[in-house]
């Protein structure tokens, strides 16, 4: 049997137990060594760490989108024509090394290797982990640690923008044997699952390949590479209907099966849940899916001299700072209050008055609104909007950028599935 060494990574010792899926036979050591009999029982189970050896700790919910911008790049001396909305994401093929290193890159590591993953925006998510699979004999005398084999996985994952599906890519790297040797045909898979509401939503998965690898595969790094496809299956399961959204659970699955001599040695170590939601609300794909466990936020650039809102970012930077209106986004991160964001025809013409009511006191005599129009923030778009009695601000500025919010605005919300009661921040840069 041959023993597989490519780097030395460091043991965590006392590591926590994640999870551990399987029969008594083969359950977690109790503190106290079993009593009665002399023969000893095999025993498996499996934790997770950081590639140097430290515990894995939760996100806490921290993510934000990564894109800067939300939508498309002028081109060469286009200035003042309507800035286009970004293409929808689309879903790899497979394995994608370009979002492994971004995933890899230290600036990112510490969220990726986490115990719910980094998720980057509503469309892409990755997680990582050595998992330490060890193997004990237990007996009357206690337990003791006869085999570990240290396995660097990686996931990466993909909402579907067009589809009411997840596909989830998991790949092994390295292997260690610190202790002992497991058998190479031992069985390993790096797969992902989900899980509904009950009442509310459900899901099927689809493995490919559909079975696990052995040890000696995963060694030489062939048949390491795992695809789940999680779709929703709320509508024909639970009959949705309207926007049909769909609450999901989204995590990352390592699973392993003990070769020969060992058929008992089970284990299962699974992250945290991602939360995770479906759709048909009618943007710009009438059905998608997004990981929800994101705080959005829409960019203004004043910088961005191609399509001018630098009027649009004045009154909004006015409003929040001045008058302690919602949704302000500073210092790379949520600072207040965010909006809520509301579909409702009627109300948004109600928040619309109070806003048109202040420009009709600044400028008495009317306006030209081919030259200006009169902005409002919070936006009518949002439940904290002129009739909500909250601070609200109507300004006159430049006809051209009010239509160039207004535009940017709409594309992010299609963009970014900003549905009925989803809160978000607004970034102003410049």
């Amino acid at each position: 049997m041959r023993r597989h060494v490519r780097k030395v990574w460091s043991v965590l010792a006392g590591g926590t137990l994640l999870v551990t899926l399987i029969p008594a036979a083969t359950a977690e050591p109790s503190s106290a060594p079993p009593t009665g009999g002399t023969a000893e029982t095999v025993v498996s189970r499996a934790f997770e760490t950081t590639p140097d050896g430290k515990p894995l700790v939760p996100t806490g919910g921290r993510f934000y989108e990564a894109k800067a911008t939300d939508f498309g790049v002028a081109q060469p001396g286009q200035v003042g024509a309507t800035k286009a909305a970004l293409p929808l994401p689309d879903v790899p093929s497979g394995w994608d090394v370009g979002h492994e290193n971004e995933c890899r890159s230290p600036a990112n590591a510490g969220n990726v290797y986490s115990l719910e993953g980094w998720t980057q925006n509503h469309y892409r998510w990755c997680r990582g982990a050595t998992v330490h699979w060890q193997r004990l004999k237990c007996g009357t005398s206690g337990c003791r640690l006869t085999d570990e084999i240290l396995i660097e996985v990686m996931w990466l994952g993909y909402a579907d923008a067009r589809n009411r599906k997840f596909h989830i890519w998991g790949k092994t790297f390295d292997t260690v044997e610190t202790i002992g040797e497991f058998e190479d045909d031992a069985l390993v898979a790096a797969w992902a699952d989900c899980a509904g509401e009950p009442g509310k939503s459900a899901c099927s998965k689809r493995y490919q390949p559909d079975r696990r690898s052995t040890l000696e595969d995963i060694k030489e790094e062939r048949n390491n590479v795992f695809e789940s496809v999680l779709t929703d299956t709320s509508i024909a399961d639970i009959g949705l209907t309207g926007d049909a959204i769909a609450p999901l659970q989204i995590y990352s699955w390592f699973t392993g099966r003990g070769g020969a001599g060992h058929a008992a040695s089970i284990l299962d170590s699974v992250g945290n849940r991602v939360a995770s939601r479906c759709d048909s609300a009618q943007l710009r794909s009438k059905k998608a899916c997004i990981f929800n466990n994101v705080r959005p936020f829409l960019t203004y650039d004043k910088n961005d001299t191609a399509y001018p809102v630098a009027s649009l970012i004045d009154h909004i930077r006015y409003a929040q700072d001045q008058l302690r209106a919602p949704g302000r986004w500073r210092n790379a991160g949520p600072d207040g209050p965010p909006l809520t964001r509301t579909r409702n025809s009627d109300l948004q013409d109600e928040n619309r008055k109070q806003p048109k009511a202040q420009c009709r006191t600044a400028r008495p005599g009317g306006w030209n609104w081919r030259v200006e129009q009169c902005d409002e923030y919070p936006f009518a778009s949002v439940k904290e909007g002129g009739a909500s009695g909250g601070p609200v601000s109507g300004r006159l500025i430049p006809a051209a950028q009010n239509r160039e919010g207004g535009i940017q605005l709409n594309n992010w919300y299609e963009w970014d599935r900003i549905i009925q009661e989803d809160t978000f921040w607004v970034n102003l840069i410049g």
